[in-house]
Parts: structure tokens; sequence; C-alpha cells
């Protein structure tokens, strides 16, 4: 077999209901010089058993005691070889050309880190997808900017890079692995880190993955997310090299972040948000999927 070009790496807790489905979507990829690490990270379902299950020699299982999708992924990424590590959450899937079209962005883009992608969004209990892509709320750049702290400032008042990224096995081996002290936005702060360590980032035309919105997932719960956040910009403020400028953008993003933790106006705003949501669902959702992520969508 030829050596892997994409080291896949999911770490899956309890995700016994979703993993099959995303896995089929990697096997399924128009590029097959892959490895897959599945990490078990201390389920209580039958997440490991089906793990195992899957009969391809490119999927490798691990198992460890619970201990967050940062230890997981980190794990996932020590377990293999390949050049390029592509991150893959365990109820995502990604459309068949997702490491084609990476691996081509990358190959022409030699200085990028970091390959990224917008996601269509499927609503898990009705399997419809939105009119909106994942990233749409915090309007992200069409192109991202070559200049790096340009790219940095931009990251730091909002994530518009999608959590299922591909990048470079050298410069992840430089900047560091997924900080385990942000276990809800670990992709979040491993993002700012490439860019505040001068790396540049490249992203598709269109969307390549679809994100799984479900109840009870992580992403799910906007106080838990917001909590990660403000341990993100902690470590940004508390441990990052900034001119006076971005230090200034940092704490600015913090006291937001802070403000909707414990503010009774963001409160109300967010209940607000979730009535409005309710009345305008009809219009919000697509009646049939786009043609390119029905074909995904069928073997669910």
């Amino acid at each position: 077999m030829n050596e892997p070009s994409f080291a896949v790496v999911v770490a899956a807790y309890n995700a016994e209901r979703t993993l099959a489905a995303t896995v089929e979507s990697v096997l399924a990829q128009t590029r097959a010089e892959f490895e897959l690490a599945i990490v078990d990270d201390g389920s209580t379902d039958g997440t490991l058993e089906l793990a195992e299950s899957f009969d391809d020699p490119r999927v490798k299982v691990f198992r460890q005691e619970n201990g967050g999708t940062a230890a997981a992924r980190n794990a996932g990424i020590a377990g293999t070889r390949a050049p390029l590590v592509a991150i893959l959450d365990s109820d995502d899937l990604w459309l068949p050309r997702y490491l084609e079209t990476m691996g081509r962005l990358l190959d022409g883009n030699s200085g990028a880190a970091l390959g990224y992608t917008d996601a269509w969004v499927l609503d898990d209990s009705s399997g419809r997808i939105s009119r909106r892509h994942a990233a749409s709320s915090v309007n992200p750049p069409q192109r991202p900017p070559d200049d790096p702290r340009e790219l940095l400032e931009l990251l730091l008042r909002g994530n518009f890079v999608f959590a299922s990224a591909t990048l470079r096995r050298t410069v992840v081996e430089e900047v560091g692995l997924f900080d385990r002290r942000c276990n809800e936005c670990e992709d979040y702060e491993l993002w700012l880190r490439f860019a505040a360590h001068g790396c540049r980032f490249v992203r598709s035309e269109g969307p390549l993955a679809i994100y799984r919105n479900r109840a009870g997932s992580k992403s799910s719960n906007e106080l838990r997310l917001l909590g990660g956040v403000r341990d993100c910009l902690d470590v940004v403020l508390s441990e990052y090299e900034l001119d006076d400028d971005l230090r200034a953008a940092a704490t600015r993003r913090r006291a937001a972040v802070n403000a909707e933790l414990t503010g009774r106006l963001p409160r109300i705003r967010r209940r607000l948000r979730g009535h409005t949501r309710r009345v305008m669902a009809p219009y919000l959702w697509r009646r049939t999927p786009p043609p390119e992520v029905a074909g995904v969508l069928r073997g669910l």
C-alpha cells in the first residue's frame, strides 16, 4: 500500500449513533491514500466495538481513558505519520472530494499551514439542511488574509474556521498540539496559535463538510461554548506575544464574551434569538438538500 498522504483523526466519545456515517464519509473519499485514526475517549456505549468493526486496513483504533477532545485528537496525531492531518468530529461528515480539495489547496500553496472549508448544517432531528452555512454567523472572509497579523486580528473577532481543517504535520510539531486547557474550543485556540506563529491559511471555495446540529452535542450548548472561548482568550492574553493593538482586540473580545455569559441583557437576547429561530424555522431550512449533499445523507 502507498504511504498515506493524510492522517484523518476522529475523536469519539459515546458516538455509537453517529460514528458509522462519519467513517463511511471518510472511506468514500476520492483520495484513498489516508490512514484513519479513531480515538475512543473512554466511551461508555458501543463506540469502541463499532470502531473496531470496520474491515479496512487504513483504519486504526485507539482507546484511552476519558480525557476530552483535545487529548483524544492529540493521541490520534501521535498514532499516525502522514504529512497532512485532517480533523473530523465523530458526528460530522465529509463530501467525497474533501481530501482531494484540501490536498490540491495545500500542494498549490506551499506556504500555507492550514486548509479549511465551511460546512452545510444538517438538523439532526428533521434531516433538513440549513440555508446558511456553519460559519455564516461570523461573516467569514471569502479569502483569508495573506498577512498573518491581519489573519490573527480577524480570528480574534470570531472563529470562522470550521473544526474540520487540514494541518501540515511539520507545523503542528513546531507550534504544538491541541491545548487541553481549552477543551471546549481547542480547535479555535490552535487556529489562533497558528496565526500568531505567522502561518497562512487557505480556504476552499465551497463547503466540503456537513455539520450535524444535534441536541446534546458540545457545539449545541451556547453557554458552554462561550465559556470555552473565554478560556481560550485567557490563554491568548497570558501566553501569546501580542502587540498593543492585538492585545486590546483580544481584551475587548474577552470582555464581550464574559458579558454574554454573565449579563442579564444577553440572557434576554438569547431567549429572543431562540424564539425567532422557532418562528422562522420554515424559512431557514431547505425543503430538499442540495444535490452534492443528498448522496452523503442517503446512508443516514
